[in-house]
């Protein structure tokens, strides 16, 4: 009986197959969730704090991670033969993974800014936004949503 002939591209994509799912797993702890507001009715208050943050990656890290693994493995699978070339194929591929997830992140980064306002109620509240504050610790906003106006 023959053995079946394989090239080097069809290994990759066989490594890439069994692959997927295990960094597809690891990145699931990666994800980051966004924070909706709790209350979107208007309410003043006064700023208390104000604290410029970054959130990012998302999907651009998964989608980085996976186009970095696919590169990786193809360009491994290229190295020696036998169990070399399965060794290199899954070494280039998992550093593909991880410098595709970086790049990815980082493209996908958005500043964010955590203002704290006590509300006429006294309880201090915190609104996450995308819009850069045009007020300063101590001046009284008005709230709707994410969207904080100076008063």
């Amino acid at each position: 009986m023959s053995r079946p002939v394989s090239s080097p591209l069809h290994a990759a994509f066989v490594r890439i197959a069994v692959a997927v799912p295990v960094i597809a797993m690891t990145l699931g702890g990666c994800a980051t969730t966004s924070i909706a507001p709790a209350d979107t009715s208007p309410t003043t208050g006064t700023v208390q704090s104000i604290q410029e943050s970054e959130a990012g990656g998302g999907w651009q890290s998964i989608t980085g991670s996976i186009l970095g693994m696919v590169v990786g493995a193809v360009a491994g699978a290229q190295i020696g033969k036998g169990t070399g070339n399965t060794i290199a194929s899954i070494l280039t591929s998992s550093a593909g993974a991880g410098l595709g997830n970086a790049a990815g992140g980082a493209l996908g980064r958005q500043t964010q800014w955590a203002v704290t306002i006590r509300g006429a109620d006294g309880i201090d509240r915190t609104v996450r936004t995308t819009d850069k504050p045009n007020f300063q610790p101590g001046a009284r906003v008005k709230v709707t949503g994410t969207k904080i106006e100076a008063q």
